[in-house]
């Protein structure tokens, strides 16, 4: 018998809330830190429902924020107001944006 495995959508679904932002700010404030400290725009990369983005653009700062994933429907999760999210993949180096240069590409999920 195969174990039943959730997709990362049902694992995200009620992370879209203000409970979540706290709990993340508090787990990964030193990696927020530090992209505030050396940027002030950036572009997630593989952003998931956009947590990291919506810290760093709710930051005092008001960096010009931007990200994308491989999974529209994750990016649907996040709804995200304000930030541009797309779909694209981490690979392709035509997914990145070339707008506002020079920005930090950071991915939070190598800190997993």
């Amino acid at each position: 018998m195969s174990e039943n495995k959730s997709s990362w959508e049902d694992y995200y679904k009620d992370r879209n809330c203000p409970e979540y932002l706290a709990y993340f700010k508090k787990e990964y404030g030193g990696f927020i830190d530090i992209l505030l400290s050396n940027g002030k725009s950036f572009v997630e990369a593989g952003c998931g429902i956009g947590t990291v983005s919506k810290i760093l653009y709710d930051s005092p700062n008001r960096p010009c924020c931007s990200g994308f994933d491989i999974n529209k429907k994750m990016l649907d999760i996040g709804e995200p107001n304000e930030i541009w999210f797309g779909v694209g993949d981490v690979f392709d180096k035509n997914t990145y944006p070339t707008c506002y240069l020079p920005y930090v590409i950071h991915s939070h999920g190598a800190l997993e």
